[in-house]
């Protein structure tokens, strides 16, 4: 982080490429938008080949609900962005047992440096493509022109409401010495949905197709509100 000629701005740079540079957007952020939630209990042999979890996270599991979640936020402080997101279930971090995010992709820049920095969520940069027919939503990934990731899904059934004090995700991320620990929050209205395809190259994101799905639900809209990371001590 910098400061601008006249110190009145702050700016992250991409470490892998000084000449990007976007503004610093600290917590809370506050988002709103529609996207899906698919809950999963993988098995062993899933988490230790295919989660992008290290061989020593691999031995660490703590059994808990995994997620893939998709979504198109249309809001939020450092403005709309879109994001693919997979979670292995949790494990034992620090003394407790704790949900981690292993793989994420987001479409913008400023999403990138300001979630690693914020939260220390190792966001990649990548295109999104979503589109809708009647009930049927469907989204791609791709990276570099290469397309990565496809899903369609079916949403169907009345509007119910839906909170994070039902289904919390709390996030810890970073490694040994440096952890931020994450509490968000959120509520919205969800529908009922059920994956129609869905198609991973493993090389950059777990292939779901090999994991049988428990429940998916589809929420728009959704309001949600990422709060500062708590440090974790060294």
């Amino acid at each position: 982080m910098n400061k601008d000629n006249e110190g009145n701005a702050s700016y992250l740079t991409d470490p892998d490429d000084s000449s990007i540079c976007v503004p610093a957007v600290p917590a809370p952020w506050h988002l709103s938008g529609r996207g899906c939630i698919v809950l999963y209990k993988f098995k062993k042999e899933f988490l230790e080949k295919r989660a992008y979890l290290t061989k020593n996270e691999a031995m660490k599991t703590a059994g808990g609900l995994g997620a893939l979640m998709i979504v198109d936020y249309k809001s939020s402080d450092a403005g709309p962005y879109s994001e693919l997101l997979f979670i292995p279930g949790k494990l034992h971090i620090n003394g407790g047992r704790w949900h981690r995010i292993t793989k994420i992709y987001v479409s913008t820049m400023d999403s990138v440096l300001n979630g690693r920095k914020n939260w220390a969520i190792p966001k990649e940069l990548a295109d999104f493509k979503f589109s809708r027919n009647g009930n049927i939503e469907e989204v791609e990934v791709s990276k570099g022109g290469r397309t990565f990731f496809r899903a369609g899904m079916k949403v169907w059934g009345p509007r119910f409401p839906v909170s994070t004090k039902l289904l919390p995700f709390p996030l810890m991320q970073g490694e040994k010495g440096s952890f931020l620990h994450t509490r968000f929050s959120g509520s919205g209205w969800g529908r009922f949905a059920s994956l129609r395809a869905i198609k991973a190259d493993r090389d950059f994101f777990p292939d779901l197709s090999l994991a049988r799905p428990l429940a998916a639900m589809f929420v728009d809209p959704f309001n949600i509100v990422f709060p500062p990371a708590k440090k974790i001590g060294s």
